[in-house]
């Protein structure tokens, strides 16, 4: 299920694998690490839980990191709800092959299309969706016009969808 299609050479050499209870700590500290938040979610319940799905990045024995996606049983649509990856392990495909296995297990758990939100202040998102063949959807805006339709007054963040073939 974790063998995600690889598009381009990536210069990391972690190992995804699906979250489980011994992360949460991890997991936890990662997410302050980042500074991107699930908005007070409670981990333990995410790598538990039916309709959500994380996984992990390690390299070595540390949690580099991790994606959570929403998916409820028979549902058309998958949303990608958190990517993160530390500091120290950016740069280097981390996001890259997280976003590659987490898009590769809504379509195996039956979504025809993946979603995801880009928040304007995190511009590295929104070209990490891009470059994984996401388009962005929101107001009719085309891929090539993402960029001006996130700084136009007003605009917060915008829907990035990927359609599986």
């Amino acid at each position: 299920m974790l063998q995600p299609t690889l598009k381009r050479h990536l210069q990391t050499f972690a190992r995804l694998r699906p979250a489980s209870v011994d992360d949460v700590s991890a997991l936890q500290n990662l997410e302050r690490q980042t500074g991107s938040s699930l908005d007070g979610a409670d981990w333990a319940k995410l790598v538990t839980g039916h309709s959500a799905f994380v996984i992990t990045a390690h390299e070595g024995e540390s949690l580099v990191g991790a994606a959570v996606a929403l998916h409820r049983g028979n549902a058309a649509t998958a949303k990608i709800v958190w990517l993160g990856v530390c500091p120290s392990a950016r740069g280097r495909g981390v996001g890259t092959l997280l976003l590659d296995a987490v898009t590769s297990a809504a379509r195996d758990r039956g979504a025809a299309v993946a979603i995801a939100d880009a928040p304007a202040r995190d511009s590295h998102m929104a070209r990490l969706l891009l470059s994984g063949g996401f388009q962005c959807r929101n107001n009719g805006a085309q891929p090539s016009r993402y960029k001006r339709l996130l700084w136009r007054r007003g605009v917060d963040s915008a829907v990035i969808r990927l359609a599986f073939a």
